[in-house]
């Protein structure tokens, strides 16, 4: 008997997992994207949370932009701006840096600089910093050719607007392929020798046969301090008490890479880094000076070893000691026991509170500069302006009771320009802009700090011993509130040219057009452009602009003009004398090439023969040379120059490209070849890089090698 069965067969899902499309492959996937299976499928997962499945940047838990109507985080709504940052980076002469990289908060705002080397951006209070000593909006700027620069904004309850002005500085040194850091490189800045680095073989992170790189050079006796990392000089000390200010001996700035281009943050071993110690600073043969690197997530000082001060006969002063990573690097001593004064600004004809000058105190018997901050109110202080909470004050070094006193200048700074607090000696005060007028302030022997608002009442006030105002005068009863006379701020003014660089064509530059905006309350503004010699420009008031007086010019650079760079100024003056200045710079272009000769080896290292091709290529050229009898290849310059240096590039930028070797037997045998170019002269160049094929299981690979056999890196120059 035959028997027939029925089976019916019911798909159950809800016996398989689910999983859910991540589309972006950010770990979060689509919630309405779903598959049941056994297992996984490529591109699924078991999370289903993502509010955006085709951008990685969005999904639960990411960091969230304000004001940029995206929900960054999947939380249904977007962040609020709570804040506005407005700023201006420049460079040497007060030259707008165009297209810099303005990082703000703690990492999730990002802009750049216009035509002003202007900036402006909404971040929210997630992006405060909260230090030790205070709480701050943290800025990164970043530009080829420059120097890391980094500022602290401070924070300051119920203020919602903040205006900043960051100095990058250029870079100082370049290492080269040419360069060998491991029996030591002067580092020179301006032509003078201001510090070497040693990094020994022994140090060398694995795989690396190769340094080159950046070395910024800061010269804490200089103006240059204005561009000091952080802006305030706060360091935490290696014990972990509270926050020091620093007195610098000298600053550098390391961003090295391999033979391949990667960073070079960190070595097995240490490296020996010595600075001069700039003349007039007081260090002597043998003392102890503490190294200091700035750690950009605490925006602190961090102390990390010590260096000790050798004397060089006519050399100088040198502070010696060794690192394992590279950043900016600081020798100071730290100031742990401080002083305070605590000031307000009145304008003198009406009495009312000066709030839109932010203020300085300058070391002159020590190289550090205090910014201003709120500090905590005590029963000493007047009411107003101490009707709150808090009053303006600056933190400075102590004068010892045993020793010659310490110090100050008082200045604000003003489109770029110190403007420095003078005494009229009648109780009122004025602002020059002549360093050498300025007001000599002795810094007290109590010892107290608005950093940490310790003993506050033990503060001066800045009029203190103001011969009229202060203790003993005529008019005594100083209680830290200054009369300003009122004075015409110079015109502000911004430069640029376009384009940004001109162009050596058919033996001759090209012109270019030079821009100045000039913004000022006063009628009458004149305003002229000069050449890189000085000779005036006829210069054209173009009309106004959104924000003030456009001035024009127009500057043909001589044929004879060899330098890749030239700066022009232009002055604007108002009509009571008072003037304002700004620098641009232009690049010339006159395109640099390089080439190369050499040998051609085959696997067993003779020469390889005649007819071998060895080819350079990349987006937009191909060139190829054939060997010699002897294996000897040679690019004709004239026709097959390779460009290192160009238009709207600045010097000293890598070109990537192919090198290619097609020897019978061996096949295509191929390499990356970057190279660099500093020279500026104008001549062809070339340089010797022999060729050394190698051979593989599958082939062959090649090798660049020097006259001397030695490795070539991937990238290198001259």
């Amino acid at each position: 008997m035959q028997l027939t069965y029925t089976v019916e067969v019911e798909r159950f899902e809800g016996a398989l997992p689910a999983y859910y499309r991540d589309a972006d492959g950010d770990g979060f996937g689509n919630p309405a994207d779903t598959v049941h299976a056994p297992s996984a499928p490529e591109g699924y997962g078991e999370n289903n949370t993502d509010c955006n499945d085709n951008d990685t940047r969005i999904h639960p838990g990411a960091q969230e932009i304000c004001g940029d109507t995206i929900d960054q985080d999947c939380n249904e709504a977007d962040l609020p701006c709570d804040f506005t940052i407005r700023g201006v980076v420049t460079g040497s002469g007060m030259t707008p840096i165009v297209g810099a990289t303005v990082s703000i908060g703690t990492g999730t705002v990002t802009t750049s600089t216009d035509v002003n080397g202007s900036f402006s951006a909404g971040v929210a209070q997630t992006e405060l910093l909260t230090r030790p000593a205070d709480t701050v909006f943290p800025i990164k700027v970043t530009k080829d050719g420059y120097a890391t620069g980094y500022a602290n904004v401070l924070y300051e309850e119920g203020k919602f607007s903040y205006q900043v002005e960051i100095k990058l500085v250029a870079v100082s040194h370049r290492i080269t392929d040419m360069d060998e850091v491991i029996s030591g490189v002067e580092i020179l800045s301006n032509g003078q020798n201001v510090g070497e680095l040693t990094i020994p073989s022994t140090s060398l992170p694995s795989g690396v046969t190769q340094i080159t790189g950046t070395i910024t050079h800061i010269d804490p006796t200089s103006s240059e301090v204005a561009s000091f990392p952080g802006s305030d000089f706060l360091a935490a000390p290696a014990d972990g008490g509270q926050p020091v200010l620093l007195e610098s001996f000298g600053v550098m700035e390391f961003d090295l890479k391999d033979q391949n281009g990667n960073p070079i943050t960190s070595l097995p071993g240490p490296a020996t880094v010595g600075m001069k110690v700039p003349a007039g600073l007081s260090v002597n043969e043998g003392d102890h000076i503490p190294l200091w690197y700035y750690d950009p997530a605490t925006g602190l000082w961090q102390e990390e070893g010590e260096g000790i001060v050798e004397d060089r006969g006519a050399a100088g002063l040198w502070i010696c000691g060794t690192v394992t990573h590279f950043t900016w690097w600081n020798y100071d001593r730290p100031i742990d026991t401080h002083a305070c004064f605590k000031f307000t600004f009145v304008d003198n004809d009406t009495g009312n509170p000066i709030t839109d000058l932010f203020w300085y105190g300058e070391g002159v018997t020590y190289s550090g500069v205090s910014p201003q901050r709120p500090c905590n109110c005590d029963g000493n202080d007047p009411q107003p302006p101490c009707s709150g909470e808090s009053i303006s004050s600056l933190t400075v070094k102590k004068s010892m009771p045993a020793g010659p006193p310490e110090q100050i200048r008082v200045y604000t700074m003003i489109s770029g320009i110190n403007y420095y607090l003078v005494r009229n000696g009648d109780g009122t005060y004025r602002v020059s802009t002549d360093s050498a007028s300025a007001t000599i302030f002795t810094v007290p022997v109590d010892n107290a700090s608005c950093l940490s608002n310790y003993q506050v009442d033990l503060c001066r006030f800045l009029d203190s011993d103001d011969p009229v105002t202060g203790s003993g005068g005529p008019n005594e009863g100083n209680n830290g509130i200054l009369p300003l006379q009122s004075f015409d701020r110079p015109p502000s003014v911004t430069c640029w040219t376009e384009p940004p660089y001109v162009q050596y064509v058919n033996g001759a530059f090209e012109p270019v057009t030079l821009y100045a905006e000039v913004t000022d309350d006063q009628h009458g503004i004149t305003g002229q452009w000069y050449d890189p010699h000085g000779v005036p420009l006829p210069t054209t008031p173009d009309g106004p602009s959104p924000s003030g007086t456009i001035f024009t010019a127009r500057w043909t650079p001589p044929d004879w003009w060899e330098s890749s760079y030239a700066e022009l100024r232009f002055a604007a003056t108002g009509s009571d004398g008072t003037q304002g200045e700004c620098w641009t710079g232009v690049e010339l272009c006159r395109d640099r090439y390089v080439s190369f000769y050499g040998t051609v080896f085959d696997p067993d290292g003779s020469p390889a023969g005649p007819g071998v091709p060895v080819r350079i290529y990349r987006q937009g050229f191909d060139i190829i040379a054939y060997t010699d009898p002897y294996g000897y290849y040679s690019f004709d310059v004239a026709s097959q120059g390779i460009p290192c240096w160009q238009c709207g590039m600045w010097n000293g930028e890598s070109f990537n490209s192919t090198l290619e070797v097609n020897l019978e037997g061996c096949g295509n045998a191929s390499s990356d070849l970057c190279y660099y170019c500093y020279d500026e002269s104008g001549e062809w160049r070339q340089r010797e890089m022999n060729i050394r094929l190698i051979e593989e299981t599958d082939g062959c690979s090649l090798e660049m090698v020097d006259e001397s056999g030695y490795p070539l890196s991937q990238c290198w120059g001259w």
